[in-house]
């Protein structure tokens, strides 16, 4: 008996469907995020099964009109399944983009329980409070376009108790009445920390000595980049740090140890 090619073709597709949803979400995941919602119109078995992927890559580049790419993040975010984790968002939007839809999104994924998040975003839009308090973040990554605004800010301490890598570039950091920041001390298991081309986000008026200190006892990797014009003071406290490095030839550094603390003063001009 020889079988039809429109039946050699249903046995195809009825083998693939009948794979495990975990399995058909790896798959899924190696396809651009537009693609893998379009698998909804294959068959009942493919209906909602995109509402369940757990890493989301949403590039506005990888749409032709930024009106299509607002529509699909809103669609992503009103028709996701509810119960399922999201393990990863990563988000690009350089240019300018709509507060809401953002914000929208952002919750949408600290609500399912986020793990890694990258965002690279334009210089008008703030983040929500909920992303440095999010609970189950083990990896966060913030890059800000041009932020000349300085509306993307890390506050003046982050509570991020799962948090084990983080990476800032572009991203000004808040700093006390007294110019002083410490960020970093209440995430007691990050492991990794980048800081590139950021600044101390000082009161109005200021006058003073700016620092930065980077406490944190559990930290065992360091990059520091800075390219302000302002010179300023960073204060290592970090007893286990095993990897350090500076791309900036400014700097100058001091070293003193007080038992297990060692500090390190930065550059200036």
């Amino acid at each position: 008996m020889i079988m039809t090619r429109s039946k050699t073709l249903k046995t195809k597709e009825d083998r693939l469907s009948g794979l495990p949803d975990e399995i058909l979400l790896i798959i899924m995941s190696f396809i651009m995020i537009k693609d893998a919602v379009q698998t909804c119109i294959l068959s009942k078995r493919w209906r909602n099964l995109w509402k369940f992927l757990p890493n989301l890559t949403l590039h506005s580049n990888d749409f032709k009109k930024n009106r299509v790419f607002y529509e699909f993040v809103s669609r992503i975010v009103s028709c996701s399944d509810q119960n399922h984790t999201l393990h990863s968002l990563d988000f690009y939007r350089p240019l300018y983009c709509k507060p809401k839809i953002m914000t929208n999104l952002i919750n949408y994924a600290i609500c399912h329980n986020i793990q890694q998040l990258k965002l690279n975003v334009p210089n008008n839009f703030s983040l929500p409070a909920c992303v440095f308090s999010c609970p189950s973040l083990t990896s966060l990554s913030i890059s800000v376009s041009h932020n000349v605004l300085k509306r993307t800010r890390i506050p003046k301490s982050l509570q991020l108790p799962a948090l084990l890598s983080l990476h800032l570039n572009n991203v000004p950091i808040s700093a006390d009445e007294n110019g002083h920041a410490e960020p970093f001390s209440n995430c007691k298991k990050l492991n990794s920390l980048s800081i590139e081309d950021c600044v101390l986000l000082l009161p109005d008026a200021f006058v003073g000595s700016e620092i930065l200190s980077i406490t944190n006892t559990s930290l065992a990797n360091l990059t520091m980049n800075f390219r302000s014009s302002r010179p300023f003071t960073t204060v290592l406290s970090t007893p286990n740090l095993s990897s350090f490095a500076c791309d900036d030839p400014r700097w100058t550094m001091r070293w003193q140890k007080e038992g297990n603390i060692v500090i390190r003063s930065s550059w200036l001009n």
